[in-house]
C-alpha cells in the first residue's frame, strides 16, 4: 500500500505541474520536478486528500490538462516566399496556406505558385516596374482564353526544373506532339510569374539563348504563346502548334 500511495502522490505531483504550467503561473512542470515527497503529499492534501488518490488509483477521477496544441497552421517556407513575393512585386496579400506543393521529383525543383485570381495582365504590369516588355497585344488575358491551368479555381502549385533556359529533354517537339504524348506544360501565366521571379532573385532573366514555347496555353486561333529575352526585353509572341525546333521548346511542369 505504501508503495501505491507513493505512485499516487507522484501522478498527483505530475498532473498539478502540469496545470500550473498550462494555467500561466510562476513554476512550470520542471519546477515541480524537484518537489519532495513531503511536499508532493501537501499537494495532494490540498487537491483533496486520501480520497482524490484513491479515486486516481481507481480511474475514477479524471484531470484533464488543456495543452497548446502545435501550431500546425504554420506556413511552409516556400509559400511563405511567395506570399512576400507576390506583396512586394505585385502588390497583393494572398493567402496560400491551402496550397499543396507537389511531391519533389528529381530534377524538378523550382516551386511555382500561383494565387487564386492572378492575371495575365497583372504580371506584365508588375514586370513593367523592373523592365521593358513586349506582349505583343494589349490585352493578353483576352487573347489566351484557353489554359491547362487557371487560378480562377483557386491557388495551386506545380514543380518545374530550375534551370535558364527551356527543357532541352522537349527539343524538336511541336505543341501538337507533346499534346500527343500527354505532357504536362507550362502556362503562359506560369511561365511570366516564374520570370518574375527568378529576376526577384537574381536580377537576371531566363532563356536568354532559347524560347520557351508555353504548350499549356493556347491564344484564339489556336497559336501556341512563346516567351523569350532579347536585347534587353521580354517578348511574349506566337507560334504554330505545329512547328518545331530546337531552340524552341516547351518546359515540363509536374502538378
Amino acid at each position: 500500500m505504501k508503495m501505491k500511495a507513493l505512485v499516487a502522490v507522484l501522478v498527483l505531483g505530475m498532473i498539478f505541474a502540469a496545470s500550473v504550467a498550462v494555467a500561466g503561473t510562476s513554476k512550470s512542470a520542471g519546477d515541480m520536478q524537484d518537489l519532495t515527497i513531503g511536499q508532493l503529499t501537501t499537494l495532494v492534501q490540498k487537491l483533496g486528500g486520501p480520497t482524490v488518490v484513491k479515486d486516481i488509483l481507481n480511474n475514477k477521477l479524471k484531470v484533464r490538462v488543456e495543452a497548446t496544441a502545435p501550431n500546425s497552421a504554420v506556413l511552409d517556407p516556400t509559400l511563405a516566399a511567395w506570399q512576400s513575393f507576390y506583396h512586394d512585386y505585385l502588390g497583393l496579400d494572398v493567402d496560400l496556406s491551402a496550397v499543396v506543393i507537389p511531391p519533389h521529383q528529381p530534377g524538378f525543383d523550382q516551386v511555382i505558385v500561383v494565387p487564386q485570381g492572378l492575371t495575365l495582365n497583372q504580371v506584365v504590369a508588375a514586370m513593367r516596374n523592373h523592365f521593358s516588355v513586349y506582349p505583343y497585344v494589349n490585352d493578353l488575358d483576352r487573347d489566351v482564353p484557353i489554359n491547362e491551368r487557371d487560378p480562377k479555381a483557386g491557388s495551386y502549385a506545380i514543380r518545374v526544373r530550375n534551370r535558364v533556359e527551356a527543357d532541352e529533354e522537349l527539343k524538336n517537339l511541336s505543341a501538337d506532339q507533346v499534346k500527343q504524348l500527354g505532357l504536362t506544360t507550362l502556362t503562359l501565366l506560369e511561365r511570366l510569374v516564374y520570370e518574375l521571379k527568378y529576376y526577384s532573385e537574381t536580377q537576371s532573366h531566363l532563356d536568354i539563348s532559347s524560347v520557351t514555347r508555353c504548350d499549356g496555353s493556347r491564344r484564339s486561333g489556336g497559336s501556341v504563346p512563346c516567351v523569350y529575352w532579347f536585347d534587353d526585353e521580354l517578348f511574349v509572341y506566337w507560334f504554330s502548334s505545329g512547328y518545331s525546333s530546337g531552340g524552341i521548346r516547351a518546359r515540363s511542369a509536374v502538378r
